[in-house]
Protein backbone atom coordinates (compact mmCIF):
# COMPACT_ATOMS: atom_id res chain seq x y z
CA UNK A 1 0.00 0.00 0.00
CA UNK A 2 3.13 2.32 0.65
CA UNK A 3 4.45 1.57 -2.46
CA UNK A 4 1.50 2.33 -4.26
CA UNK A 5 0.96 5.70 -2.28
CA UNK A 6 4.31 6.90 -3.18
CA UNK A 7 4.09 5.82 -6.73
CA UNK A 8 0.75 7.99 -7.12
CA UNK A 9 2.34 11.10 -5.67
CA UNK A 10 5.66 10.43 -7.71
CA UNK A 11 3.06 10.48 -10.96
CA UNK A 12 0.79 12.82 -9.55
CA UNK A 13 4.23 15.34 -8.77
CA UNK A 14 5.30 14.78 -12.33
CA UNK A 15 1.94 15.42 -13.89
CA UNK A 16 1.18 18.63 -12.96
CA UNK A 17 5.04 19.69 -13.14
CA UNK A 18 3.86 18.67 -16.83
CA UNK A 19 0.71 20.59 -17.36
CA UNK A 20 2.17 23.89 -15.20
CA UNK A 21 5.03 24.06 -17.57
CA UNK A 22 2.73 23.54 -20.91
CA UNK A 23 0.55 26.26 -19.42
CA UNK A 24 3.53 28.35 -19.16
CA UNK A 25 5.44 28.45 -21.96
CA UNK A 26 2.19 28.10 -24.29
CA UNK A 27 0.46 31.67 -25.62
CA UNK A 28 -3.14 31.62 -25.71
CA UNK A 29 -3.55 33.43 -28.68
CA UNK A 30 -1.73 30.57 -30.56
CA UNK A 31 -4.11 28.26 -28.66
CA UNK A 32 -6.94 29.88 -29.69
CA UNK A 33 -7.25 28.02 -33.71
CA UNK A 34 -5.88 24.33 -32.69
CA UNK A 35 -8.28 21.59 -32.27
CA UNK A 36 -8.28 19.81 -28.54
CA UNK A 37 -5.95 17.04 -30.09
CA UNK A 38 -3.50 19.47 -30.85
CA UNK A 39 -3.12 20.77 -27.21
CA UNK A 40 -3.38 17.14 -25.70
CA UNK A 41 -0.37 16.54 -28.08
CA UNK A 42 1.83 19.42 -27.21
CA UNK A 43 0.79 18.64 -22.80
CA UNK A 44 1.93 14.93 -23.78
CA UNK A 45 5.10 16.06 -24.92
CA UNK A 46 5.61 18.24 -21.53
CA UNK A 47 4.15 14.90 -19.81
CA UNK A 48 6.85 13.22 -21.32
CA UNK A 49 9.67 15.42 -20.52
CA UNK A 50 8.68 14.24 -16.50
CA UNK A 51 7.94 10.37 -16.54
CA UNK A 52 10.06 7.68 -16.78
CA UNK A 53 10.44 6.36 -20.55
CA UNK A 54 9.29 3.24 -19.88
CA UNK A 55 5.48 4.99 -20.00
CA UNK A 56 3.62 4.94 -22.97
CA UNK A 57 1.32 8.34 -23.19
CA UNK A 58 -1.31 8.10 -25.50
CA UNK A 59 -3.78 10.58 -26.79
CA UNK A 60 -7.21 10.55 -27.59
CA UNK A 61 -7.10 6.71 -26.18
CA UNK A 62 -9.91 5.25 -24.38
CA UNK A 63 -12.19 7.76 -24.01
CA UNK A 64 -9.53 10.05 -22.59
CA UNK A 65 -7.45 13.32 -23.77
CA UNK A 66 -4.32 11.48 -22.30
CA UNK A 67 -3.35 8.00 -20.96
CA UNK A 68 0.03 7.30 -19.21
CA UNK A 69 0.71 3.35 -19.36
CA UNK A 70 3.49 0.89 -19.35
CA UNK A 71 2.34 -2.07 -21.08
CA UNK A 72 -1.31 -2.83 -20.35
CA UNK A 73 -0.81 -1.33 -16.89
CA UNK A 74 -3.30 1.97 -16.89
CA UNK A 75 -1.11 4.54 -14.39
CA UNK A 76 -2.69 7.70 -15.32
CA UNK A 77 -6.00 9.14 -17.14
CA UNK A 78 -6.19 12.79 -17.57
CA UNK A 79 -9.10 15.06 -19.07
CA UNK A 80 -8.94 18.09 -19.78
CA UNK A 81 -11.23 20.97 -20.97
CA UNK A 82 -10.80 24.67 -21.98
CA UNK A 83 -13.36 25.92 -18.87
CA UNK A 84 -15.09 24.26 -15.94
CA UNK A 85 -15.55 20.39 -16.35
CA UNK A 86 -19.15 19.62 -17.54
CA UNK A 87 -20.86 16.96 -15.74
CA UNK A 88 -21.05 15.50 -18.64
CA UNK A 89 -17.11 14.63 -18.46
CA UNK A 90 -16.95 14.51 -14.96
CA UNK A 91 -19.11 11.48 -15.37
CA UNK A 92 -16.91 10.05 -18.02
CA UNK A 93 -13.92 10.40 -16.00
CA UNK A 94 -15.46 8.89 -13.27
CA UNK A 95 -16.89 6.03 -15.23
CA UNK A 96 -12.97 5.61 -16.65
CA UNK A 97 -11.68 5.76 -13.11
CA UNK A 98 -14.13 2.66 -12.19
CA UNK A 99 -14.02 1.14 -15.01
CA UNK A 100 -9.60 1.41 -15.40
CA UNK A 101 -8.62 1.60 -11.85
CA UNK A 102 -5.96 3.79 -12.76
CA UNK A 103 -3.09 5.06 -9.97
CA UNK A 104 -4.41 8.39 -10.75
CA UNK A 105 -7.52 9.96 -12.24
CA UNK A 106 -7.03 13.94 -13.24
CA UNK A 107 -9.29 16.21 -15.05
CA UNK A 108 -8.06 19.50 -15.20
CA UNK A 109 -8.93 23.59 -16.55
CA UNK A 110 -6.05 26.00 -17.37
CA UNK A 111 -8.76 28.67 -17.01
CA UNK A 112 -6.84 30.96 -18.77
CA UNK A 113 -8.73 34.38 -17.49
CA UNK A 114 -8.48 33.43 -14.07
CA UNK A 115 -4.84 32.81 -11.96
CA UNK A 116 -5.15 29.27 -11.26
CA UNK A 117 -5.22 26.31 -12.41
CA UNK A 118 -8.26 24.14 -11.26
CA UNK A 119 -7.76 20.05 -10.58
CA UNK A 120 -10.36 17.61 -10.44
CA UNK A 121 -8.46 14.56 -8.84
CA UNK A 122 -10.39 11.17 -8.44
CA UNK A 123 -9.30 8.91 -6.20
CA UNK A 124 -11.13 5.76 -4.67
CA UNK A 125 -14.13 7.15 -2.51
CA UNK A 126 -13.95 10.80 -3.24
CA UNK A 127 -12.98 13.56 -5.53
CA UNK A 128 -10.83 16.74 -4.70
CA UNK A 129 -10.86 19.46 -6.12
CA UNK A 130 -7.57 22.23 -6.27
CA UNK A 131 -6.42 25.40 -7.18
CA UNK A 132 -2.97 25.19 -8.58
CA UNK A 133 -1.74 29.03 -8.35
CA UNK A 134 -0.13 30.24 -11.71
CA UNK A 135 2.59 32.78 -10.42
CA UNK A 136 4.05 30.24 -7.64
CA UNK A 137 2.55 26.77 -8.34
CA UNK A 138 1.15 26.78 -4.77
CA UNK A 139 -1.45 24.11 -4.48
CA UNK A 140 -4.74 24.53 -2.26
CA UNK A 141 -7.19 21.78 -1.60
CA UNK A 142 -10.52 23.55 -1.98
CA UNK A 143 -12.53 20.95 -1.12
CA UNK A 144 -13.70 16.63 -0.97
CA UNK A 145 -16.36 15.03 -1.94
CA UNK A 146 -17.47 11.68 -1.52
CA UNK A 147 -18.14 9.71 -4.99
CA UNK A 148 -21.35 8.52 -4.39
CA UNK A 149 -23.39 5.71 -6.86
CA UNK A 150 -26.28 7.06 -8.58
CA UNK A 151 -29.56 7.08 -6.09
CA UNK A 152 -31.93 4.11 -7.54
CA UNK A 153 -35.95 4.71 -6.93
CA UNK A 154 -36.84 2.43 -4.08
CA UNK A 155 -39.64 0.73 -6.02
CA UNK A 156 -41.99 0.64 -3.57
CA UNK A 157 -42.25 3.96 -3.54
CA UNK A 158 -45.26 5.84 -3.55
CA UNK A 159 -45.16 8.03 -6.42
CA UNK A 160 -47.94 11.41 -6.24
CA UNK A 161 -48.77 13.39 -9.02
CA UNK A 162 -49.24 16.93 -8.11
CA UNK A 163 -52.09 18.81 -9.65
CA UNK A 164 -50.56 22.41 -11.17
CA UNK A 165 -53.08 24.82 -12.29
CA UNK A 166 -53.00 25.79 -15.74
CA UNK A 167 -52.90 28.69 -17.46
CA UNK A 168 -56.03 30.01 -19.60
CA UNK A 169 -55.52 30.00 -22.92
CA UNK A 170 -57.32 33.36 -23.60
CA UNK A 171 -55.19 36.58 -24.08
CA UNK A 172 -55.70 39.31 -22.11
CA UNK A 173 -57.12 42.62 -23.38
CA UNK A 174 -55.18 45.91 -21.79
CA UNK A 175 -57.27 48.61 -20.31
CA UNK A 176 -55.64 50.45 -22.94
CA UNK A 177 -57.16 48.19 -26.03
CA UNK A 178 -60.34 47.78 -24.13
CA UNK A 179 -60.89 51.40 -24.15
CA UNK A 180 -60.15 52.05 -27.66
CA UNK A 181 -62.89 49.27 -28.25
CA UNK A 182 -65.34 50.78 -26.65
CA UNK A 183 -64.67 54.30 -28.18
CA UNK A 184 -64.85 52.65 -31.34
CA UNK A 185 -68.45 51.48 -30.82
Amino acid sequence: MARQITRQIELYSAIKKGIVNYLANSSDSDNAKKKKSTYSHRIALELAKNVPSTFTIDIDYMDADIVIRKGEEIFAVILWSSDYLSEKDKDKALKIHKKDNPILTLAFSPMEEKGYILIYRFEKEYLEYLHINKADNSEKLLKRCLLEEPKKIDEKQLLLSLNTKKKSSTKKVSSAKKAQKEDEN
